[in-house]
């Protein structure tokens, strides 16, 4: 078995059940599909009595998705939230890096990939009025292996964020809005993320000391 096969084996009993009512379900709409497909060349009895087994057959489709449904509540399937991120000053302070962070607060891993899109807005010319804004948008793919833990938190970065300030003060406002979708293997989050703060780094040009900033509640 591959390592990607193997690290997507269930790894307790509430994903095993699910994967078990999942191949329940999957299995009897696919012996549905053949009795209808059987039903288009059948004569006679024989189209009687597909006719009765298709009746049959649908009734436990949906007796078989109801119980799927029922299982996938809010509580087992992961559930991923934006939980704010880091900002690092680089030590010549003409730059920063962010650095996103992710949760998963249920009890099922998420498994990658996700799609991740930061945007970043900001003044890069204080001359004019009112001043010129720039926004830049970092879209993120992270690798089929980028998985979140029941309980975990996953950082993912973004490098050489510029840091252009007000001359005057040494202030720059920046706004962050992070989007957040789900990977391949289903819907497992679409949230947003909006941050806006007044950034100023340390005069001192040692390195700074990530700071978080987290979602309000």
């Amino acid at each position: 078995m591959s390592d990607t096969a193997t690290r997507r084996q269930p790894i307790s009993a509430v994903a095993e059940k699910r994967e078990a009512l999942t191949k329940d379900s999957e299995a009897k709409k696919a012996y549905l599909g053949s009795l209808r497909h059987e039903l288009s060349s059948a004569t006679g009895a024989d189209k009687n009595r597909l006719l009765w087994m298709i009746k049959s057959e649908a009734q436990s489709v949906q007796a078989a998705q109801k119980a799927l449904e029922s299982f996938e509540s809010p509580i087992v399937i992961p559930q991923l939230r934006l939980a704010g991120i880091t900002i690092t000053f680089h030590n010549d302070r003409k730059a920063f890096d962010v650095a996103v962070l992710v949760n998963n607060d249920g009890i099922l891993p998420a498994l990658g990939s996700f799609e991740l899109d930061l945007s970043v807005s900001y003044i890069v010319d204080y001359t004019q009025g009112p001043p010129l804004y720039r926004d830049d948008v970092f879209p993120k793919t992270t690798p089929e292996s980028t998985d979140i833990q029941p309980g975990g938190t996953n950082r993912f970065p973004y490098p050489n964020i510029p840091f252009i300030p007000n001359p005057d003060t040494g202030n720059a406002l920046y706004t962050f809005d992070v989007l957040l979708y789900a990977g391949p293997d289903g819907v497992v989050a679409d949230q947003s993320l909006h941050e806006q703060f007044l950034l100023r780094p340390r005069i001192v040009p040692v390195p700074v000391l990530p700071v978080v900033l987290a979602n309000p509640a």
